[in-house]
């Protein structure tokens, strides 16, 4: 090991260097859970299926897991040395203080676009055999999504992901992610698919575009966020935003609160993503965008060395989000008691 990178509520992440004969090396981000979580079950599964999952992904879009292993009781996995920063490190700091006549929907499409090339392939993985594997990453947000110096994107942290390999894990009223990105059904406690990750994904861009994820859904506690993301994104926020009807258009289809008017697959939304970007510049790449983080201020580019790679834990244990709700009853009781109380106060106001 070389140096600690990174601390979080599961995990530290170091700089650590492989070995070889002939003098191989090759440095690498060492992801090692807590001592006292190693005692777990539940956060033991958890690294595991993180280390199993990446193992399956090998991608351009998405960081790479190397190895994963136990030393003494002590689990580690070994990723890819990402030397990047993530999104929510430069959202406001880069997308809000684009050149005068350059948009930031430019930057924006292109990194939503590098993003569900990752999510779609991890969407379409299969077995061995063929069979659709339906992983679903439920923690999709700026945290988690990379972006290097030389201009590439990159997901990374699927430590909550479901699919067919862990079922055993997932239940219903068992809800895991940040709630500023989940989707309405994550927040209920359902059973989630794809269009979950699409959802959040459409938070992503919206809030790179300038939206606010956030004030709509304070609260006094998490039960009140809960409600309030159980009823999705005022889709009327979406016409505040600084860009074209067609970049609308895609936000409104990927943030429906009903899945049934929501983009029905990740590919569907690339394709979008892919045609908008293409009418702002053909060929905007991942060299436009590099040129584009150096106008960063200097603080900011300051900390890429340090973050490098240290996917989802360099956050305190209060950004994930993880409880247990008895139904999700309560959580349509809390928001509809909510509007009533709303609803009481406008009529007084009027008297």
């Amino acid at each position: 090991m070389l140096e600690k990178m990174a601390s979080g509520g599961m995990a530290e992440v170091y700089r650590a260097k492989i070995t070889g004969t002939h003098g191989f090396e090759k440095e690498v981000a060492l992801k090692v859970l807590h001592p006292h979580l190693s005692r777990e079950k539940e956060f033991v599964d958890m690294f595991t299926a993180e280390g199993r999952i990446g193992a399956l992904l090998n991608h351009p879009n998405i960081v790479s897991v190397l190895d994963f292993g136990e030393v003494e009781g002590s689990f580690f996995i070994a990723l890819e040395l990402f030397d990047g920063v993530p999104l929510s490190d430069i959202i406001r700091e880069a997308f809000g203080k684009s050149e005068k006549g350059e948009s930031p929907a430019l930057h924006a499409l292109y990194c939503a676009r590098e993003a569900l090339k990752g999510l779609k392939f991890a969407h379409n993985k299969c077995d061995q055999k063929g069979n659709p594997l339906k992983i679903v990453h439920r923690d999709i947000s700026p945290q988690n999504i990379l972006a290097s110096r030389d201009g590439q994107i990159k997901l990374c942290d699927f430590g909550i992901a479901k699919g067919k390999h862990r079922e055993d894990l997932t239940e219903n009223g068992f809800i895991k992610g940040k709630v500023n990105y989940m989707s309405p059904e994550q927040a209920r406690g359902e059973q989630v698919d794809e269009m979950s990750d699409i959802y959040s994904a459409g938070l992503v861009l919206f809030e790179m575009l300038g939206g606010e994820t956030s004030d709509w859904k304070k609260g006094a506690d998490q039960a009140v966020e809960l409600a309030a993301a159980a009823k999705g994104l005022p889709l009327e926020k979406i016409e505040g935003l600084d860009a074209v009807e067609e970049v609308k258009r895609i936000l409104k289809l990927a943030l429906s609160p009903d899945k049934g008017g929501r983009y029905q697959s990740s590919a569907v939304m690339l394709r979008d993503l892919s045609e908008a970007l293409a009418k702002y510049d053909p060929d905007y790449n991942e060299e436009k965008f590099a040129e584009f983080l150096k106008r960063m201020p200097k603080k900011r580019q300051k900390k890429e060395k340090r973050k490098a790679a240290a996917p989802g834990e360099e956050h305190l244990p209060g950004d994930y989000m993880e409880v247990r709700l008895r139904s999700a009853r309560i959580i349509a009781l809390i928001a509809a008691l909510f509007a009533a109380i709303a609803l009481i106060i406008t009529v007084l106001q009027k008297i």
